[in-house]
């Protein structure tokens, strides 16, 4: 048939335009997004130690236990629900009640969830490295 060399060049043609061919700004892309995926935080085999200061006043604790559900690496309840710094320290002075514990951890969202999501606010998170509190 007449003709149909020249719809089979045209379509071979409009074929090789629709095919992907990769150039120097796809190249670019590929690298970046490669690096990105390399430094991303979870995939990390090194991860950041955080040294934090823990400080909790326990006379202030209204027994919500969210302080546990948040960390239960560093915190328990009692037998009254109130709320326990593990292995945490009172320390002396006028106002009894206020235990404070120094961590190193690579999760430091743990402590900091639970600082924000005490009801009375009486747990706090200091960043050792700054001197900076860092929650709530």
């Amino acid at each position: 048939m007449p003709g149909t060399g020249v719809i089979d060049a045209a379509s071979k043609a409009n074929e090789s335009s629709q095919q992907p061919t990769q150039t120097a700004a796809t190249a670019t892309q590929k690298a970046s997004r490669s690096d990105y995926d390399a430094a991303y935080e979870h995939d990390k085999k090194v991860r950041k130690v955080f040294r934090l200061r823990i400080v909790y006043n326990k006379k202030g604790c209204v027994k919500s236990g969210h302080c546990v559900l948040s960390d239960p690496y560093d915190f328990e309840l009692d037998e009254e629900f109130k709320g326990i710094l593990k292995e945490g320290a009172e320390q002396p002075g006028k106002v009894p009640g206020i235990f404070i514990k120094e961590i190193e951890t690579t999760e430091p969202h743990l402590a900091i969830n639970a600082a924000k999501t005490c009801t009375p606010k009486v747990i706090a998170v200091i960043d050792l490295e700054t001197g900076k509190r860092i929650a709530p």
